[in-house]
């Protein structure tokens, strides 16, 4: 699967995609099993969960 670019979705799709992004790790997925469910890259889905992290739900 190509990795979606996350600039081509709109505001609500990205918000859509970071929120089940982060809802697939808390459920104990691994970046490389996210990112095949969502069609992002594996640099995305770690760059969407370090931000969860430090900022918490405001960075969504």
């Amino acid at each position: 699967m190509e990795a979606t670019d996350m600039r081509s979705l709109s505001r609500d799709a990205r918000h859509e995609r970071r929120v089940q992004v982060i809802r697939l790790r808390k459920a104990g997925q691994t970046y490389d099993e996210i990112a095949a469910q969502t069609g992002l890259s594996r640099t995305g889905v770690f760059d969407i969960c370090k931000r969860h992290d430090v900022s918490g739900a405001q960075c969504l």
